[in-house]
């Protein structure tokens, strides 16, 4: 079996403004996260959120170059090349992107190619046996809601004090975004198009040189897309790789999409419920899961999640999702996460951001920190 590691990480807070709503009385509770407007060409874009989020991308860079560094005695130099190979698919399926990513660089004054690297970054961790992540999602809708209003979303682990930023995008053609920038590895999006996005890693056996497209390339592709067959027809087509994928739309429909570095798997609700963590579901994909090495939590999470979404069957709403994700079953690897002190640093995680979404009002409800400690904030655009 593969041996992995974890990676340690630190956060610079962000110094940015924006009008939200605080779902709290007690204000001094709410972790609340300040939007960066970002609009324009791709490139505009970039440029504002790499002038905006400089320190926290300089952190990001540096975390993870450091971490691969103090493990693996791999330089900058070499972790940017195994990255370049990932280059040519990305730009033919992304132009966009990656326009917005040399605008970012740009902004924040550091290389194209370190930035590059941040996108490719699972991809990398995953090449020298990194692992990052361990997140819990769900999605429901029809009877299983109030109204029948659709929901999405889930608790984002990652080791404690990840750079983390929120920005309001409006590029000059595709869809308006709400979107979670993980230090600049992967987006977290609710679009005007009405489609909300969840993700969890999953542990799959070692073939990480069949993957041509980067997580972080085609999950930012998926979001672009106007409807939901398009976003899934984006994972279909280039989705092979590490992650779990959780979608929904305003119009009522979830699925979510399995990847291993060479196949792909669409699930579908059981009741107008899904529920998902670090394991694989799928059948054809659980022999060689390699969940046990780190996180078999995850078979306890997703379940769990599930039960106590079931006693709310037909009731399901924000205020009652912001309850169920505080839940501290198995503690402390439980859904609500907290740092395992019993585990050396290198195995220490915790929930960093709560995000529930409703699709049909283009909202989300965001707690900045471990839901059982922080407020959570309105979001709307």
């Amino acid at each position: 079996m593969k041996k992995y590691h974890v990676v340690c990480i630190a956060i610079l807070a962000s110094l940015f403004t924006f009008n939200a709503n605080v779902i709290c009385q007690d204000s001094s509770m709410a972790g609340e996260f300040v939007v960066v407007e970002c609009s324009g060409t791709p490139y505009d874009i970039g440029l504002q959120y790499g002038k905006a989020c400089k320190a926290n991308i300089v952190k990001s860079i540096n975390m993870h170059m450091g971490a691969l560094k103090a493990l693996y005695n791999a330089s900058p130099e070499q972790v940017i090349a195994n990255s370049k190979k990932y280059f040519p698919a990305s730009k033919a399926l992304a132009p966009n992107l990656i326009e917005q990513l040399k605008g970012t660089a740009d902004g924040a004054g550091v290389s194209f190619e370190d930035v590059f690297a941040l996108r490719c970054m699972l991809e990398l961790l995953e090449y020298y046996g990194v692992i990052n992540g361990l997140c819990t999602s769900f999605a429901a809708t029809g009877k299983a809601t109030e109204g029948g209003k659709t929901l999405i979303g889930q608790n984002i682990d990652w080791s404690p004090d990840f750079p983390i930023d929120l920005l309001h995008i409006k590029p000059q053609t595709g869809p308006e975004s709400l979107t979670i920038a993980f230090g600049g590895v992967l987006d977290w999006s609710l679009t005007s198009a009405g489609l909300g996005i969840a993700m969890n890693l999953v542990l799959c056996p070692p073939q990480i040189q069949r993957i041509t497209v980067p997580t972080g390339v085609v999950s930012w592709k998926a979001m672009q897309q106007k409807n939901l067959g398009d976003a899934i027809g984006i994972f279909a087509a280039h989705g092979r790789g590490l992650l779990n994928y959780v979608l929904a739309s305003a119009e009522g429909d979830i699925v979510q999409i399995e990847t291993t570095p060479d196949d792909y798997n669409v699930l579908y609700p059981e009741a107008g419920i899904l529920t998902h963590s670090n394991h694989y579901l799928s059948e054809r994909f659980k022999k060689g899961d390699n969940v046990v090495v780190c996180c078999p939590d995850s078979y306890v999470r997703a379940e769990r999640l599930k039960r106590l979404m079931m006693e709310h069957y037909g009731k399901l709403n924000p205020d009652i999702m912001m309850k169920v994700m505080t839940d501290h079953g198995n503690y402390p690897s439980g859904i609500c996460r907290h740092v395992d002190e019993d585990k050396p640093p290198v195995l220490h995680f915790e929930s960093l951001v709560s995000l529930i979404m409703v699709p049909d009002d283009r909202t989300a409800f965001i707690a900045y920190g471990q839901p059982c400690k922080t407020k959570y904030v309105k979001y709307q655009f």
